[in-house]
């Protein structure tokens, strides 16, 4: 669709109604209705018709729109590769950001959530909430059923860990969803933190490469990682297949991050009865960094990944009017409702000034943990997005060989460091 106004301008209303799109991996279905149905009733000119798809649907689709120039209005996007794959798509958010907010109005959001949607001086997207990724999720019933009293420190004492809980009948000690890209490449930034503390920021700069002897080191470690894999790993998604068996209690461990933090909480309780049944206790669950690998010159503390999750653009080829009605619901989304939804599910919200109710989390186990998030968001040093597209592709692609020995550690870490430059 032709734009009728310049990619950067905001434009303003007509007056007249005005529909549009919204598509993303999250919110999900019923939640996304609540806020358009608020959204819609503060702004009765505009109609929205959200999508939710599941993460890897929702890539897809996105692709063939963009080829068929049939991208949504206001787009869920990714920072990091996922936003440098699409940027010629994407309106600059900066006019608009500025008019809403002032002149400072960079100062709203966590740095370590908008840096990354800043491409060539445009923001080409805005966070809706933050995250601390490549935690090892457990499930605290199912450790103390196999007789283990905290979760592991050590990658030794993960090995041990998991021999435990398959001999007291666990279905999976480990369950994670290796057809996707994003887990592997989590999972590897963190280790790689804990071997080669910024020489992955480095390669990821193009100042350094990504076959260094301490990233192969970590790529090594990452391959012994692998056998707390369950068989098949490859061949499944984390969302929703590995997920769902950590919800029904068929899994003790699993990586996520903070999108899960409800699951430390009441409301996360409830939830879970949807996989589990009624009456059944579900969990606790809680994270832990993940643990100290074999070359670690940093402790698993410091080397945590976080950053954007959810980030919204906006389509610069909709209509003037599309984009001004985008832009509302984009600002709706970063203001007191949005902002209120995502503290409220114990995400790290995208702006600051947003507290959890930590009178809704369960102990003071998930207290402390919630508080230490937040103060990693303020502090972080490790983002967990990957700038170039085509380093993103080859990462997951050189990882999922590397745990199905099909590659060395040298050889995964070469096969990265080719495409860098590739775009």
């Amino acid at each position: 669709m032709a734009s009728s106004a310049g990619p950067g301008e905001a434009a303003s209303t007509s007056g007249k109604h005005v529909t549009i799109t919204w598509e993303s991996w999250k919110p999900d279905q019923v939640d996304g209705a609540m806020l358009v149905k608020e959204f819609e009733a503060a702004n009765p000119n505009i109609t929205v018709n959200y999508k939710f798809l599941n993460y890897p649907d929702y890539t897809a689709k996105l692709r063939s729109q963009a080829q068929a120039s049939d991208a949504p209005t206001v787009i869920g996007m990714q920072a990091g590769a996922s936003i440098n794959q699409y940027k010629d798509l994407l309106a600059d958010l900066t006019p608009m950001a500025k008019a809403q907010w002032g002149a400072n109005w960079t100062n709203r959001f966590y740095a370590v959530g908008l840096a990354p949607e800043n491409i060539g001086g445009q923001y080409l997207g805005l966070p809706f909430d933050n995250l601390v990724g490549g935690q090892v999720w457990y499930n605290q019933a199912l450790f103390q059923k196999a007789g283990i009293a905290s979760p592991p420190t050590t990658l030794a004492e993960m090995q041990s860990d998991v021999k435990k809980l398959a001999g007291a009948g666990v279905k999976y000690p480990f369950v994670q969803g290796n057809a996707d890209e994003w887990i592997l490449q989590d999972m590897y930034l963190d280790i790689a933190n804990q071997v080669a503390p910024g020489e992955e920021a480095a390669a990821d700069a193009g100042t350094g490469k990504w076959n260094t002897p301490g990233l192969i080191a970590a790529a090594q470690d990452f391959k012994d990682a692998s056998s707390i894999f369950q068989p098949g790993s490859v061949g499944i998604h984390q969302y929703p297949d590995a997920a769902t068996d950590f919800y029904k209690q068929q899994a003790a461990m699993t990586i996520e991050g903070s999108w899960e933090n409800d699951l430390m909480t009441t409301a996360g309780t409830a939830f879970l009865k949807g996989y589990i049944g009624q009456g059944q206790q579900g969990g606790p669950f809680f994270p832990f960094p993940f643990p100290q690998v074999p070359n670690a010159k940093v402790a698993p503390s410091d080397a945590l990944i976080a950053g954007p999750d959810a980030v919204w653009s906006i389509n610069k080829y909709a209509s003037t009017d599309e984009k001004a009605a985008g832009w509302k619901l984009e600002a709706f989304l970063e203001g007191d409702v949005g902002q209120k939804y995502v503290a409220g599910l114990f995400s790290p919200p995208g702006v600051k000034g947003y507290p959890f109710d930590y009178t809704k989390v369960l102990n003071d186990q998930a207290k402390t943990i919630l508080q230490t998030e937040l103060n990693t968001l303020n502090s972080a040093k490790n983002k967990r997005q990957i700038e170039s597209p085509s380093v993103t592709d080859a990462m997951g692609t050189a990882l999922q060989k590397l745990i199905t020995n099909q590659a060395s550690a040298e050889a995964a870490m070469n096969e990265i460091q080719a495409a860098q430059g590739q775009g």
